[in-house]
């Protein structure tokens, strides 16, 4: 009768400790969540504010709207990126951006969206449109020795 018993109050404790560590994972994943929202959100940058020879990730949301982000953040490579940057949310393009010698350098280099050159004329015909004043140069992104002849 105990070692019934046993089981069964067994069986029952496991079921709790499943639904237990279950919750705690998820509260714990939506933290770490909102903070890097928080953390992306307070490090956008307008197109106005992009700086000489520095990498910039970039995303073309859905309403055409450009977000910026600079590449490096607390000295940790990708720290955020582009899906971070719109929520996970759909989005037209996205990429990385250079400011050399007063041209723009525009790439489609994304992991997580993989945009296509079709995407990137889309994006580039929208950057040429809303900053006529601007020279800039598309740079489609496919080889992954690319990222490295963007920087130099």
């Amino acid at each position: 009768m105990t070692d019934f018993i046993d089981r069964t109050i067994f069986q029952k404790l496991k079921k709790i400790n499943i639904s237990l560590i279950m919750r705690v994972l998820t509260n714990l994943f939506e933290k770490s969540k909102n903070m890097k929202l928080t953390k992306c959100k307070e490090h956008l940058i307008n197109f106005e504010d992009i700086k000489e020879n520095v990498l910039y990730i970039y995303t073309l949301d859905c309403n055409n709207n450009f977000l910026f982000l600079p590449d490096v953040i607390n000295e940790k490579r990708h720290t955020l990126f582009h899906n971070t940057m719109i929520e996970n949310n759909d989005c037209f393009c996205s990429g990385e951006v250079i400011l050399k010698n007063n041209e723009y350098f525009v790439n489609n280099n994304s992991g997580h969206y993989r945009p296509d050159i079709e995407n990137l004329e889309y994006c580039m015909n929208i950057l040429k449109n809303k900053y006529q004043d601007k020279t800039f140069i598309s740079k489609p992104f496919n080889e992954k020795k690319y990222r490295r002849k963007l920087i130099k």
